[in-house]
C-alpha cells in the first residue's frame, strides 16, 4: 500500500509539472524542423537505417538526455550554417560518424530536417540545463517524500506505544 502511495506521489508529481520525460516535438515548429527531431531523437529511423543523432549528440531544447559520445549540438547552426551543415552531413568527414553512416546515408530530405531542427534549436529561447532540471525535480520528490512520512507511518507504532503506556 506504501509503494502504491509513493508511486501515486511520483506520478502525481510529474503529471502536475506538465514535463515530459521523453523527447517532445515543441509546438508551432515547422514542418521540416518537425521531421527534425524525430529523426534526430530516433522517434522516427533514418531511412537508410542510420544511428539517430541522439545516440552520440545532445541538443539543450530538447528534454531527453543525449549522448556524450559527439559534442553538444545547440550552436552548431550558428557555426557552420545551413550550407556547412549539409555538407557535414552529406560527406560525414568525422572518423567517428563514417563506419555508421558510411553505408546508410543520410538522404536529402532528412539532411533538410535536421537541419532545420538545429536552426530551431539554435535560435530557441527555451534552451535547458538538464542538470538543474533534474536537481529541481529530485529536490521536489525528496520534500514530498518528507512531508508524507509522517503522515504515513503515523499509527505505525501505536500498538506498541499503548503496551508500554500500560505497563508504565
Amino acid at each position: 500500500m506504501i509503494s502504491k502511495l509513493f508511486s501515486g506521489i511520483i506520478i502525481m508529481l510529474v503529471a502536475l509539472s506538465g514535463v515530459n520525460l521523453f523527447a517532445d516535438v515543441p509546438p508551432a515548429l515547422p514542418e521540416a524542423a518537425t521531421a527534425g527531431i524525430k529523426l534526430f531523437t530516433g522517434q522516427k529511423p533514418f531511412e537508410n537505417g542510420g544511428a539517430a543523432c541522439i545516440s552520440c549528440h545532445s541538443v539543450n531544447s530538447i528534454k531527453a538526455a543525449g549522448g556524450s559520445l559527439g559534442p553538444n549540438l545547440t550552436a552548431v547552426y550558428k557555426q557552420l550554417g545551413k550550407n556547412g551543415l549539409n555538407i557535414v552531413l552529406k560527406s560525414v568527414p568525422f572518423p567517428t560518424m563514417k563506419p555508421v553512416y558510411k553505408n546508410r546515408p543520410i538522404t536529402k530530405k532528412e539532411r533538410a530536417g535536421i537541419i532545420s531542427f538545429l536552426r530551431y534549436s539554435s535560435e530557441s529561447k527555451t534552451n535547458r540545463n538538464k542538470g538543474q532540471d533534474l536537481f529541481m525535480y529530485a529536490a521536489a520528490v525528496f520534500a514530498i517524500l518528507i512531508i508524507s512520512m509522517p503522515i504515513i507511518w503515523r499509527n505505525r507504532l501505536s500498538g506498541v506505544r499503548r503496551a508500554l503506556i500500560k505497563k508504565a
